[in-house]
């Protein structure tokens, strides 16, 4: 994000800073107002859009290429592609630790496997938009899960036998976990395998390179975690929908080819 930040001579304008669909409310199809302005602040139009286009990964609200371009009939004035692909990239990157600091928290939290399944999604999402500062696009979910049924897959499976499931988050937790553990060993092997042929190096050196590689080496990093969480994505069905869903509206594509 740093080496890639866009310039620009444009006054900065009023944003609102968390656009999206829940955020907005409706009569009969008329907008009656737009709620929750404690994040609002001074900066560029295209961090607005880009928050809305990012949250249609999990909030329908129409194709959000649309929905620019009203933005832009209405302005009068053109977005920059560039611009938008760097906040796209700017906020999913801020969603990731928003959502990671909620997962982290302290005190009980129900909801924490849905933001679990927020968090495998849209860091996937987050290579997919940094790799696009680069020029690269990736295939998110293009490998199919290789599967083990070994001893911690059998125990979870005991465990749903002597204690099942009293609704259906406690279903789709068991079927995480299931999944999460047999995938692990061939994701592993995976992981070790794309480290060496991308990065020639062990996954021991991945935090590393993640705090200290030079700029000639994001790209083959971005793969490599890019493919890393495209296969985690599917051990978690929610996880890789919202990703089919983020793809569907051209957040996985090229910015500067979509338009309606």
């Amino acid at each position: 994000l740093r080496h890639n930040l866009p310039q620009s001579a444009d006054p900065p304008a009023m944003l609102h800073g968390d656009v999206g669909a829940g955020n907005f409310m409706a009569d009969k199809g008329r907008l009656t107002a737009i709620l929750d302005w404690e994040l609002a602040h001074a900066g560029d139009v295209h961090e607005d859009l880009a928050w809305l286009w990012t949250r249609g990964a999990h909030s329908a609200f129409g194709d959000p290429r649309q929905r620019i371009a009203e933005y832009e009939a209405a302005a009068g004035r053109r977005l920059d592609p560039d611009r938008l692909a760097w906040h796209v990239a700017f906020v999913t990157f801020k969603s990731v630790l928003g959502l990671q600091r909620r997962m982290h928290g302290q005190g009980d939290d129900p909801g924490l496997f849905i933001i679990l399944v927020a968090i495998i999604a849209y860091e996937a999402l987050l290579c997919a938009a940094l790799g696009r500062l680069t020029g690269m696009e990736m295939d998110l979910l293009g490998e199919e899960p290789v599967e083990r049924i070994g001893e911690a897959v059998r125990l979870i499976d005991l465990s749903r036998t002597l204690a099942r499931p009293v609704n259906r988050e406690g279903e789709l937790l068991h079927a995480y976990l299931r999944a999460e553990a047999a995938q692990q060993q061939g994701n592993a092997e995976r992981l070790r395998e794309d480290m060496q042929r991308h990065l020639g190096t062990h996954p021991d050196a991945l935090n590393g390179l993640i705090d200290d590689a030079a700029p000639d080496r994001f790209p083959a990093l971005l793969r490599v975690l890019g493919a890393a969480c495209g296969r985690r994505c599917r051990a978690s069905p929610n996880a890789e929908r919202r990703v089919r869903r983020a793809l569907a509206i051209g957040l996985g594509g090229n910015m500067r080819g979509d338009r309606p």
